[in-house]
C-alpha cells in the first residue's frame, strides 16, 4: 500500500518509530540521497516556517521542490480535486496546506504520497516535529499532557491528541470556552488508544504534567463573533510564575501565533526564557522529522 501522511489518525505506532528513528539518524548526520526526487509544495494559505523547513530537507536529501502558484486556485477556474490530483502527478511527493473541508484521505491512492501540511483539522507535520522534539528528549510512554487554549480550534492539538495517544498518556484540557472543548470524537479515538482524557483547570494540573501544551490563540476561520470576543476575555496569559510551578523535568510548548484576536498573547514573553520551553527546539529540529518522513514515504 502507497505510504502516505494524510492524517494523523492514519499513523500506527511502528510507522511514527520508523519515522522518528530516520529523523534521529539525520540530526546525527547520517542522511542519504534520495536522488533526484521532486518534493511539491501545494500551500493555499501562507506558511513561514512549514514551507521553508520542508524545502531544506529536500534539498539535504539531494533532491528539489516545486511550488503551485495558489493565486491560480484563487481564480476558481477548476476543482480543489482537480488541483490537487494535476499537482500529484508532477511530483514524487506533495505536501499540502489549506483551510479547505475536502477530505484528503480520497487521495490516499492516487499514486503519489501526501503530507498534510496543515489541512482541515489536523496539522500532522508541526505534530511530528513536536514528538520527535519531545521523544528525544524523555520516554513519552505514560507521560501526562496538560492543554490549556483553545483545542477545539487547533489544527496542532488535533495532531497532538492523535499521535500521542500512541503511548498510552494522560491528557487534562482545560479550555477556556465550552465551545472549544475537545470533540467527544476525539476523545473516542484517544480512548480506544489506550489513553485517557481528563477535562480539568490548568491550576489542578500545571504542577503534574510532563508536557504543557499551550494552543494558539487565533480561531479557525467562520467562527462566530461571540465566541471569539469570550475566548478574548477567558484566555487567562501563561506567566512565568505559571511555568515555575511546573515539575522540575517537565516541558512547555506555546503555538504559534501567540496572539489572540485582541492582541494580547497566549503566553508572556517572560517565558522564553525558560529551559523548559520547546517551542523554538522544535521549530529548529522540525527539519531532522521533515527528513525522516520524507525517507520514510520515499523508502
Amino acid at each position: 500500500m502507497l505510504k502516505n501522511l494524510i492524517s494523523s489518525k492514519f499513523l500506527e505506532r511502528k510507522d511514527i518509530k520508523k519515522i522518528i528513528n530516520y529523523s534521529r539518524d539525520a540530526e546525527k548526520g547520517r542522511i542519504p540521497n534520495i536522488g533526484k526526487k521532486v518534493l511539491g509544495l501545494l500551500f493555499l494559505e501562507e506558511s513561514l516556517r512549514a514551507e521553508a523547513s520542508l524545502k531544506a530537507a529536500s534539498i539535504k536529501l539531494g533532491g528539489g521542490y516545486v511550488e503551485f502558484d495558489k493565486t491560480y486556485f484563487a481564480k476558481n477556474e477548476e476543482s480543489l480535486e482537480d488541483t490537487i490530483k494535476a499537482a500529484a502527478s508532477i511530483c514524487d511527493v506533495l505536501a499540502i496546506r489549506g483551510g479547505a473541508d475536502i477530505d484528503l484521505s480520497k487521495f490516499r491512492d492516487i499514486g503519489t504520497p501526501i503530507i498534510n501540511a496543515m489541512w482541515g483539522k489536523d496539522y500532522l507535520l508541526n505534530g511530528l516535529w513536536l514528538l520527535y522534539s519531545y521523544t528525544k528528549r524523555t520516554n513519552i510512554k505514560g507521560k501526562k499532557i496538560g492543554v490549556y487554549g483553545i483545542p477545539a480550534h487547533s489544527r496542532l492539538t488535533y495532531a497532538l491528541y492523535y499521535l500521542f495517544s500512541n503511548y498510552n498518556v494522560t491528557f487534562y484540557e482545560d479550555a477556556v470556552t465550552k465551545e472549544s472543548s475537545t470533540k467527544n470524537e476525539v476523545i473516542k479515538y484517544i480512548e480506544k488508544k489506550g489513553s485517557k482524557f481528563e477535562r480539568k483547570k490548568i491550576s489542578e494540573f500545571i504542577g503534574n504534567v510532563d508536557l504543557l501544551f499551550i494552543t494558539e490563540g487565533l480561531p479557525l476561520e467562520g467562527e462566530k463573533r461571540k465566541e471569539i470576543r469570550e475566548i478574548n476575555e477567558k484566555f487567562e496569559q501563561i506567566s512565568k510564575e505559571d511555568i515555575e510551578k511546573m515539575k522540575r523535568n517537565s516541558y512547555f510548548v506555546y503555538i504559534m501565533p501567540r496572539k489572540l484576536p485582541n492582541g494580547r498573547l497566549t503566553a508572556s514573553r517572560e517565558v522564553d526564557k525558560s529551559k523548559k520551553l520547546l517551542t523554538y527546539k522544535t521549530i529548529k529540529e522540525g527539519i531532522y522529522a521533515n527528513i525522516g518522513m520524507l525517507r520514510w514515504l520515499l523508502s
